[in-house]
């Protein structure tokens, strides 16, 4: 994604308007074929994302522009919850307009080593991570943040609060889906929620198929899902990146999948509408090891080789855009995030700077 930030859209939705997702319209070979059905989906998955993302205008003239440089062009919904600020009212404004001066000057230096990093790359390498103190109206925070260069002209980035996260062990919480408090943010440029999802610097698996049980008001029933999106650091993660070949369509078609694809659809059955399941510390494995085992399992000093991930599950809808919750009507998407662990003396650091 390259060029001057615009309001333009795709040819069915004008510039502030956010097309509607059609569930049964939806099919890994639909996405592949239909940019517009793919759009849609992704900005309902971002919209509704279980941490926060952010995106800012990275223009190369205006990076060392105190004034006008890193405006922020996008907020999802729960920036409104975490931070206490209105998110509407932050877009087109940068750090300079809503943190003290201090904060708001390493959020400067931050972005400009994020956007000295090569664009649209997958590796570890190419994602700018940092624990850093955040002061807002809400209260005082740590955030664990993602950032990476989208095509030199956004900045792309992605935080969990860490508060009570980073614990060291496995456990599982749930915690209340936050309707949206405003409405979304107008579309950056064509075509942005797909390629933000697409190089989201955190991996994110998109599935659907899963159907309300007729006989329970608060689980899924195990009907067949159908992989319909993995981004490409989900790839990088668990597998090679794969291209729309007819054995890609087979396997998010449900006709295979890696060892980790498993492993997280099988907690499908776990998924609550209007509810989000975390687990933490969880050992999934990379590439053609394939496994997926909680930490501890498995022979001795076998389960240090394979990354800890703090797994997020978050069933969607579409009618949660008119602030519906009902539990019992229609196929859901639901989206699993892959976020790394982390490390408890950095985020300790960070903590102690909040004293």
């Amino acid at each position: 994604m390259t060029g001057t930030p615009d309001t333009s859209s795709p040819p069915s939705a004008g510039p502030r308007e956010h097309q509607d997702l059609k569930k049964e319209s939806l099919s890994f070979a639909v996405l592949e074929q239909d940019p517009d059905v793919k759009e849609a989906l992704c900005f309902a998955v971002i919209e509704g994302f279980p941490t926060m993302i952010f995106s800012k205008d990275a223009q190369p003239e205006t990076r060392h522009d105190d004034r006008l440089g890193f405006r922020y062009v996008y907020f999802n919904a729960l920036m409104d919850h975490a931070s206490g600020l209105k998110r509407l009212d932050m877009i087109g404004q940068n750090a300079y307009d809503h943190f003290n001066p201090t904060d708001a000057q390493q959020y400067f230096v931050d972005d400009r080593q994020v956007m000295a990093l090569p664009p649209n790359r997958d590796e570890e390498a190419a994602v700018f991570e940092i624990y850093e103190p955040w002061v807002v109206p809400t209260g005082k925070h740590v955030n664990h943040t993602r950032k990476k260069n989208l095509g030199d002209a956004y900045m792309l980035g992605t935080f969990l609060v860490v508060d009570d996260v980073h614990l060291g062990k496995v456990q599982e919480k749930r915690r209340p889906v936050l309707l949206p408090l405003s409405e979304a943010p107008a579309r950056p440029a064509s075509y942005f929620f797909s390629e933000a999802l697409e190089h989201l610097p955190v991996p994110v698996l998109v599935v659907s198929g899963a159907s309300s049980s007729p006989s329970s008001s608060s689980s899924f029933s195990s009907s067949p899902p159908a992989i319909l999106l993995k981004n490409r650091a989900y790839h990088h993660a668990f597998g090679s990146l794969e291209t729309a070949t007819a054995a890609a369509a087979s396997e998010n078609e449900g006709g295979g999948g890696t060892a980790v694809d498993k492993y997280l659809l099988g907690l499908n059955s776990f998924a609550v509408p209007g509810e989000i399941l975390e687990r933490s510390n969880v050992a999934l494995g990379r590439g053609d090891r394939g496994r997926a085992r909680q930490h501890g399992e498995g022979q001795r000093g076998e389960a240090e080789q394979i990354p800890l991930w703090h797994i997020m599950q978050r069933p969607l809808r579409c009618a949660e855009r008119e602030g519906e919750r009902g539990n019992d009507t229609g196929d859901m998407i639901i989206v699993y995030v892959l976020w790394p662990q982390g490390d408890e003396r950095k985020a300790a650091a960070a903590h102690a700077k909040l004293k």
